[in-house]
């Protein structure tokens, strides 16, 4: 699906943000499965768990601060940091491009002379979860946001990262539930695919027990919602997931079917 030298790149640029604050960074979508599942995986596959091409990052947002605050906030000091690494803006993401074969970093000039063939983009997605009435007003901008991460910032529901001591994930009923929550917004086939799989790998490697999980993904997502998304997952689609996780499709299939119990 990725490239080692992609996931590789994308591993790198995660450890040069966190070595740059002073306070613990969310991260969610494919690193945080990761960062997750990938003990456990190993022990039973073999091999490391698929990593990510993008990162994502989570931010807290009040919705009582004030517009100093929002400036000050650890959101805009990463934006701040991503920008002097040469991050540039795509709608609400910032991207780098690469070269496909050197995986040399791209000026804007010299991406635009290459074809798109040519080329790899890694993508960094802010997602807040608090849409602050003032965001735009203060940033130019709406990000991402996921309302689902306002209930983990709001209990404290994070364990410690395996990745970095300066990482937090959210525990695996709320990173279940944000997957299966944008698995069905997801245009790009890849995208789909890398989704089943990831939601596939919490279910059986996050180290909670499948009932407790299906219970607390049931109160924060729903279950007929849970029931709605997995039965909507086109069956080449979970047999692609397989095969990227070198595992049979009848493994993933059963796992799901014991989740919509």
């Amino acid at each position: 699906m990725y490239s080692s030298k992609e996931i590789e790149l994308s591993k790198r640029y995660l450890g040069e943000i966190t070595e740059s604050i002073d306070q613990d960074l969310c991260l969610l979508g494919g690193w945080a499965v990761y960062d997750l599942v990938n003990i456990n995986f190993m022990d039973d596959v073999g091999r490391e768990y698929i990593g990510s091409r993008d990162i994502d990052l989570g931010f807290h947002i009040d919705k009582n601060w004030t517009d100093e605050q929002l400036t000050t906030s650890i959101f805009s000091r990463i934006i701040e940091i991503l920008e002097k690494i040469g991050f540039q803006w795509q709608a609400f993401r910032l991207f780098k491009d690469f070269d496909i074969e050197t995986l040399k970093e791209l000026t804007f000039d010299e991406a635009n002379k290459k074809s798109q063939f040519e080329m790899t983009r890694m993508y960094i997605d802010p997602v807040i979860d608090f849409l602050h009435p003032r965001f735009k007003c203060v940033f130019g901008y709406n990000p991402i946001d996921e309302p689902i991460l306002y209930d983990a910032y709001e209990k404290n529901l994070f364990i410690e990262s395996n990745i970095s001591k300066k990482i937090k994930i959210c525990e695996p009923h709320y990173l279940l539930s944000m997957k299966l929550n944008c698995v069905e917004r997801r245009h790009k086939e890849d995208k789909k695919i890398k989704d089943i799989a990831d939601i596939y790998a919490l279910m059986w490697y996050s180290g909670m027990d499948l009932d407790m999980l299906k219970i607390g993904t049931n109160i924060i997502f729903g279950k007929d919602n849970s029931i709605k998304v997995l039965n909507n997952f086109d069956e080449n689609n979970v047999k692609k997931a397989a095969e990227i996780l070198g595992i049979n499709d009848n493994d993933i299939i059963r796992v799901f079917n014991e989740f919509k119990k």
